[in-house]
């Protein structure tokens, strides 16, 4: 487990925010991306799904449209009551509409749009379809209620299957979505993730306080129970499901596999059918509300699991027919695996869901200013600022009197000279493993994973630094090293820093030291033998100086 970081005062970095003032955050903003809708959509959608809605609703109408229009060409013998079908006529009609929702369910990633699609659906065309057979001069006196009954339960697992496929396109818009974000975020420099703390610390200061929003469904009593004690909380579940579900199927002879849906069937077995399908219906509601709370997948399908062991142990309970001699028959077996599989799927997408959901309400919370929200979002900051933090020594070599040696020369000896000088010291320093991370014309910043090699390397340069001047330097005045050492912990990669309290303490440190010397500050001699240094009477930065008592490997 990692430390948390504290948090660092504004003093601590030396750039604010150049955005300007933070805005406001939206009066509409929403809270969740996959339940409530979108929270700063990196792109517009497209106007026709800006009312996704009015657009269901539009679209269902031309569908139906159609469907009647394609009717007008069938025969009297087609007809489904007082409506004449055209198959291929519904077939195409409802597969554009399908493509059609489909974009708008991608584009809005809400997953109850789908949701309340399908019922919308189900509840129009099984209602008009059961009036037009009631209707219907033709309806025979016998067999009516099968006939309404199989209707019902074939329109509802048609548009239940339609349903479970628009929450997988929503799904799948929200996954994009963030993805995208995630994307964006991963692309920021450290000085936009500076400008971006900054911001946030501004707002914190401010004290502006917004309302904490949560999702309506982790209000509600089913919510709490499952934070507390979510394990008791799914075995309770299901197997009040399935307890519920045996003895409605008991009595009222659903469940014993002598009737069939679209045979002669009783009132009382509608009506345990019309049961079925409402007990159906909560354990998918439930199924849905388990993982959407665990706010994770892999915790859903570990919920689903269990859900599917409880399953299976219920129905070695005695009631009516139900017991273990009908739990282990083969075709019960198969359709439980069948059933279990469906039920850790659905779950899965369920958990995704919840993990996508509770993404979206932490941004929508800081647009709010909740504080809780905009501390947790300058940790998280943090925690990126200071990844690949390492102890470095820098070493900062300038050459005294540089103006000078240029003014004194040609340009292009100058030019020749001192390109050759950053070559050679980026050569000596690569000889003890340092990097150059900057280079000026008179001077580098090489860093070194131990205090040792920079050491080494900058008594390398004071002593190679008479055969450079002797057999490489054409201009008439010698180069004349000065060399500062301190040794710290830098944030993230040194090349990519505009300012580091290490480097720049170096910098400091190099500017107090002799022409042809070393000097190091306190930290460099704790991490080597104090006796190859002689203490000074000053600090740099609140560092004490020291000097290399041989500042050569002579």
């Amino acid at each position: 487990s990692r430390p948390m970081p504290s948090l660092p005062p504004a003093s601590v970095f030396t750039r604010r925010s150049s955005s300007g003032p933070a805005m406001a955050p939206s009066a509409k903003a929403k809270c969740s991306v996959c339940m409530m809708g979108p929270t700063s959509a990196p792109n517009q959608k497209i106007s026709i799904t800006l009312q996704p809605v009015s657009f269901i609703l539009v679209t269902n109408i031309a569908t139906l449209l159609l469907v009647l229009y394609f009717g007008k060409f069938v025969p009297e013998s087609a007809k489904i009551g007082m409506l004449r079908l055209d198959l291929v006529g519904i077939g195409s009609s409802f597969f554009l509409a399908l493509v059609i929702h489909s974009v708008c369910f991608y584009r809005n990633r809400r997953i109850l749009l789908p949701i309340q699609t399908a019922f919308i659906n189900w509840a129009f065309v099984s209602g008009s379809l059961t009036v037009s057979v009631l209707m219907s001069p033709n309806a025979p006196a016998e067999g009516i209620a099968a006939a309404i009954v199989s209707l019902i339960i074939g329109i509802f697992m048609l548009c239940g299957g339609l349903a479970g496929v628009g929450v997988v396109i929503a799904l799948l818009g929200s996954y994009g979505y963030e993805r995208a974000m995630e994307k964006r975020e991963l692309q920021l420099s450290r000085q936009d993730l500076l400008e971006r703390y900054f911001e946030l610390q501004s707002r914190l200061e401010r004290g502006t306080r917004g309302q904490r929003v949560y999702h309506w469904l982790e209000q509600t009593s089913f919510s709490r129970w499952f934070r507390r004690w979510p394990i008791p909380v799914v075995i309770l579940f299901w197997l009040t499901m399935q307890i519920t579900a045996m003895i409605a199927a008991t009595l009222t002879g659903t469940g014993d596999g002598t009737n069939r849906v679209g045979a002669n069937i009783s009132p009382l077995n509608a009506a345990g059918y019309i049961l079925m399908i409402g007990i159906l219906v909560a354990e998918l509601v439930g199924l849905s509300l388990i993982g959407f709370l665990s706010r994770s997948i892999q915790k859903a399908l570990g919920y689903g699991t269990l859900g599917t062991v409880v399953i299976f142990a219920a129905s070695f309970i005695p009631i009516g027919q139900y017991g273990p001699a009908h739990a282990m028959r083969v075709q019960n077996l198969v359709a439980s695996f069948f059933v279990s599989a469906l039920i850790i799927i659905f779950s899965g997408f369920a958990g995704l869901a919840g993990e996508l959901n509770y993404r979206a309400a932490l941004r929508g919370n800081v647009d709010r200013n909740d504080p809780a929200s905009i501390l947790a979002e300058m940790l998280r900051i943090q925690w990126r600022l200071s990844e690949g933090k390492q102890n470095v020594c820098v070493l900062v070599v300038d050459a005294a009197k540089s103006s000078r040696m240029k003014a004194e020369a040609d340009a292009l000896d100058a030019e020749y000279s001192f390109r050759l000088y950053q070559e050679w010291i980026a050569e000596k320093c690569g000889e003890f493993g340092g990097k150059v991370h900057s280079t000026a014309g008179d001077g580098a910043v090489v860093s070194f994973a131990t205090c040792e090699s920079a050491f080494n390397a900058a008594r390398r340069l004071q002593t190679d630094v008479h055969r450079f001047n002797r057999e490489d330097n054409i201009l008439s005045l010698p180069f004349q090293l000065r060399i500062g050492l301190h040794h710290g912990a830098v944030s993230a990669e040194i090349d990519e820093v505009e300012f580091t309290e290490v480097i720049d303490i170096a910098a400091h440190v190099e500017g107090r030291a002799m022409v042809g010397g070393i000097a190091v500050t306190n930290d460099v001699v704790s991490c080597l033998e104090a006796n190859l240094f002689i203490p000074l009477a000053e600090e740099v930065d609140g560092k004490q100086l020291f000097l290399a008592r041989n500042p050569t490997e002579v």
